[in-house]
């Protein structure tokens, strides 16, 4: 997939989604003086990506002249008589115009203001569209926020288990994670706080490993 990223437009947000861009992927970032930098986090990915990467700059200030820079380009690329999705990553209205021409030669341009909307809209059958999905997935913030409650409460009473210890803590809570057994988690208390206070530590460890 080919994307064309109107940066006057969107800035360094526009590109959110660059995580997911592939060796197979090419990216082309269109911008001017007035409008320069990027996000250090946003271009490491892109490299990272090992993406086929390009800018290109305005060189004539004048109304419209980015959005003439990429249909030339989409022309361009449409040229090579390649089937190619191509992902215009612009808020610009009249930048859908493309959408609709290129559609009458059966050919897929998505207008979209972020990368992963980009990959979301095109619907390649493939795991980056369903990470895409995941990514941008409505939660109920209530919901979230309540259960990041109860797992950070259910972590502090393992710590008050083992005496504020929170090293052990989460040795023995990533140990149950793993599916250890009763008798090997036992005979490690045991030796970690000796036989009075193991045997204690062990039945309140039991206990919390039984709550839902």
């Amino acid at each position: 997939m080919q994307f064309l990223v109107d940066f006057e437009n969107v800035h360094s947000p526009g590109l959110r989604g660059v995580e997911l861009l592939t060796k197979a992927d090419g990216i082309i970032i269109y911008y001017s003086e007035s409008c320069n930098a990027i996000e250090k986090g946003m271009l490491k990915r892109i490299l990272a990506s090992g993406c086929s990467f390009q800018i290109e700059k305005l060189k004539s200030i004048s109304r419209n002249a980015l959005d003439f820079y990429i249909a030339t380009h989409v022309g361009e690329i449409y040229g090579q008589n390649t089937d190619e999705v191509i992902g215009v990553v612009s808020g610009d209205k009249g930048l859908k115009a493309l959408r609709e021409f290129w559609l009458t030669r059966k050919k897929q341009v998505v207008v979209k203001p972020t990368i992963i909307q980009c990959i979301i809209s095109a619907n390649e059958t493939n795991g980056r569209t369903k990470a895409a999905h995941r990514e941008v997935d409505m939660l109920n913030l209530e919901e979230e926020y309540n259960a990041y409650r109860s797992k950070q409460e259910r972590i502090q009473r393992m710590r008050d288990i083992v005496g504020g210890d929170v090293d052990i803590a989460e040795f023995i809570m990533a140990r149950i994670a793993e599916g250890i057994k009763p008798r090997e988690l036992y005979l490690y208390m045991l030796k970690t706080f000796g036989r009075v206070r193991g045997t204690e530590a062990y039945r309140g460890v039991k206990a919390w490993r039984m709550e839902k």
